[in-house]
């Protein structure tokens, strides 16, 4: 004889709406779900301090080294793929130096020992 059948019972998750769970839920999510996701939402791409201390922990000090040049690599990557085509860009859209920089040094000295001539 099998056991008698238990009632569903909800977590207290579920009681307010927020459930990862199956049914109208899943795919109707509750106002306070909504609210949640948006706010988490502004996290999601966070990566602080606690982080890489907690990566140090796991990986050990003697593997610094490695998380170093790991970094160290994923910023080059970023100047030369995304930084370089912007600082292309701008040097397109800036005249030509037409003033030797001799020329600038004496301008500049000449207004800040006589601040009448600006």
């Amino acid at each position: 004889m099998p056991p008698p059948a238990r009632p569903n019972k909800l977590e207290a998750i579920d009681q307010v709406g927020g459930s990862a769970g199956t049914g109208t839920r899943a795919t109707n999510p509750s106002p306070l779900s909504k609210y949640m996701s948006k706010a988490m939402s502004l996290y999601s791409n966070y990566v602080g301090v606690e982080h890489l201390e907690a990566l140090i922990r796991v990986l050990g000090p003697h593997n610094m080294p490695l998380i170093i040049y790991q970094l160290m690599k994923n910023l080059d990557m970023q100047v030369s793929n995304v930084l370089t085509p912007y600082m292309k860009a701008l040097a397109k859209g800036f005249p030509e130096r037409t003033m030797p920089v001799k020329d600038i040094m004496k301008l500049v000295n000449k207004v800040r020992f006589n601040p009448i001539l600006i």
